[in-house]
């Protein structure tokens, strides 16, 4: 066992799937017997979020994305009073100064980097291949982010490892129940087919497109009502989106057929009301709640673009539509919804899939391996 800190680092004031994930698998670490601690702000939910699961804190200040000498320096402070051999990012706003800090320690920290977006337009230039000789390891949660990276990086094969983002699922499983009590707690008509999205109301995630889907469907005679669960983001523009996509549900009367509620830790019963669960962001790069829905066994509907179409096995485990094409869309929902044995099928092979590939327990595995290398 590895006795020194396993350090977790982001500056971040949000609570979205990337955030997630840096409380996730530092506590999942933690619980594996490692000494882990988050580097986070004051004030923000990835405090309050490590805070609740008893993980230890130091709190760094906003940096500057590129060459924040001080703060990179007070990180440094931070890594060697806490005699911290270990950092994980998962922001490449923390690229740089963790390349500073493990500068300032002669190269005695190791820097390990989870991929958790795509890599926008290519990054070869001589200052981003500075910045990259750093990283010891760089994980890319599936195999068309390695061969992205590859690409547009200067990043070696030989630092690349392919882990997938994982969930615990006895939390998620424990807390399902029927769909009949599911509906009932959350005023849902348990006799329509609910089709839910699950995530922060953003526009990037399609909650208008969904709306304007039952739309069509309800006009077409089909007994289906929307759950949306999330929260909008907290800039200007996510409340701004949320009024609009409330204005939207106004406007075609569909007060009684689109539900909100906002994400919770008992996210089980969420997705025990779901029949169908469709993801509708243009460019997912790895979506969390698609493989919460895999290993809750609900029929899939996603689109077609980043990571997912890797994640349902390129259809096999769900349903694929083109981004934002609502004729493509309400074509798939609708053989899915006149086919309930195509929806166990598809729901089927998918909880099997996710069991398999994505519990916490093989990225705890994978991530232990790792370590064990670069402490060689």
């Amino acid at each position: 066992m590895i006795n020194n800190y396993i350090a977790f680092i982001n500056a971040s004031d949000s609570w979205g799937g990337l955030e997630m994930n840096v409380v996730r698998l530092a506590y999942w670490l933690k619980k594996a017997g490692y000494n882990t601690i988050i580097l986070c702000k004051e004030n923000t939910p990835i405090e309050q979020e490590a805070k609740n699961k008893n993980i230890e804190i130091e709190y760094i200040k906003k940096h500057r994305k590129y060459y924040d000498i001080k703060q990179a320096f007070n990180l440094y402070k931070i890594i060697k009073r806490k005699n911290i051999k270990y950092i994980f990012a998962f922001d490449n706003k923390e690229l740089s100064l963790c390349a500073l800090a493990k500068l300032f320690s002669k190269n005695k920290l190791k820097f390990i980097f989870q991929q958790n977006m795509l890599i926008a337009g290519k990054k070869k230039d001589i200052f981003h291949h500075i910045r990259y000789k750093f990283i010891d390891t760089w994980i890319a949660p599936l195999n068309i982010l390695k061969k992205q990276v590859l690409e547009k990086t200067t990043i070696p094969e030989s630092k690349i490892k392919v882990i997938p983002l994982c969930v615990d699922y006895s939390n998620i499983l424990t807390s399902k129940i029927s769909k009949a009590e599911a509906c009932k707690k959350l005023n849902i008509n348990a006799d329509a087919a609910i089709i839910g999205i699950v995530g922060r109301i953003d526009k990037l995630k399609g909650q208008h497109f969904l709306i304007e889907a039952v739309q069509k469907l309800r006009q077409n005679s089909f007994n289906i009502e929307l759950l949306i669960a999330g929260e909008p983001t907290r800039e200007p523009e996510g409340k701004k989106y949320h009024k609009y996509i409330l204005e939207l549900v106004k406007k075609y009367n569909l007060e009684q057929y689109i539900h909100f509620t906002p994400y919770t830790s008992t996210i089980g019963e969420i997705y025990s009301a779901i029949d169908i669960f469709t993801l509708a962001s243009k460019n997912e790069t790895f979506g969390m709640v698609t493989i919460e829905a895999m290993g809750m066994a609900k029929t899939i509907i996603a689109t077609n673009a980043g990571g997912t179409p890797e994640l349902l096995n390129y259809g096999e485990y769900g349903l694929l539509y083109q981004p934002e094409n609502l004729d493509d869309y309400l074509n798939k929902i609708k053989i899915l919804l006149n086919n309930k044995d195509l929806q166990e099928d598809l729901s089927t092979k998918a909880q099997k899939a996710a069991l398999e590939k994505y519990d916490y327990k093989f990225e705890v595995k994978e991530i232990e391996k790792i370590l064990i290398e670069l402490n060689k």
